[in-house]
């Protein structure tokens, strides 16, 4: 019998996740983005907004531990509003002035408008 060098599943795992994440670039996880660039302020309502199923990231529901990557168009549901944006940088942190650079608006969309 030919010896075959052994691997373990988790080794394999970890080569998989290597490989994707060469593929894919930076990632960060949604709920931090939404705290970091300051769309959302808290990260706690992050997360709680995602697990309802109000987010999509390219069309696709999205929890909070979905990964984010640079040129992502979120859609976030905000009971009224409906904000729709285009992911431009990641950072870890960020000063609030610098927030805004981290995405672009594409839309905001009201379903009914309270102002008079």
């Amino acid at each position: 019998r030919p010896r075959m060098a052994h691997v373990t599943r988790g080794q394999k795992d970890l080569e998989s996740l290597a490989k994707n994440y060469q593929k894919r670039g930076n990632l960060m996880r949604l709920d931090k983005y939404l705290k970091v660039s300051r769309v959302i302020k808290r990260r706690s309502v992050a997360k709680q907004i995602a697990d309802q199923g109000r987010i999509t990231i390219n069309d696709k529901v999205a929890k909070s531990a979905s990964d984010v990557v640079t040129g992502d168009t979120l859609v976030i549901n905000f009971g009224n509003k409906t904000l729709t944006l285009k992911v431009l940088e990641l950072k870890d942190t960020t000063k609030k002035d610098e927030a805004k650079g981290m995405y672009e608006i594409i839309s905001e969309e009201y379903k009914e408008d309270f102002r008079f």
